[in-house]
């Protein structure tokens, strides 16, 4: 503890600024927290199963790369049926993590002259995917006849 969070711990708060000042130091204990990989790099934090697809399917489909392409490749592909809904947050839920980025298209007639908007592996999403796939590749090392199908 900082001989700030200290002093602020011993006088006497409004039960409010007690709240705020826990969580501000909680955030900022969070916030700088980072993993290290086996070879000492600075890493992103681990991808879920459904984010490693949803990357691995955008980079698939390179410069076609829209919420319902990304939905019917992991169906068609990788076997997962998913609701749109779910794709859509998905999607979205990595852009917020800086995994991915979007651009929108050009208004379409048969979409109503709404566009469709378009997704992309940022760097930071290229090197989270390399570290994920990495990962169960050194895990997998050996154990090919038994994971065949």
């Amino acid at each position: 503890m900082s001989a700030i969070e200290e002093k602020i711990t011993q006088t006497p708060q409004p039960r409010h600024m007690v709240y705020v000042v826990n969580h501000m130091v909680k955030r900022r204990a969070h916030t700088s927290r980072t993993t290290v990989s086996r070879k000492g790099s600075s890493s992103v934090k681990p991808l879920g199963e459904l984010e490693q697809l949803t990357l691995l399917a955008v980079v698939r489909l390179r410069d076609v790369a829209y919420s319902i392409s990304v939905l019917e490749e992991l169906g068609d592909v990788a076997g997962r049926s998913l609701d749109r809904a779910t794709a859509y947050v998905t999607l979205q839920r990595l852009e917020d993590k800086g995994l991915l980025s979007s651009r929108l298209g050009d208004p379409t007639p048969e979409r109503g002259g709404r566009a469709k908007r378009y997704y992309r592996l940022t760097a930071v999403g290229e090197r989270a995917l390399r570290q994920s796939v990495g990962a169960i590749r050194r895990l997998s090392e050996g154990l090919e006849a038994w994971l065949e199908c």
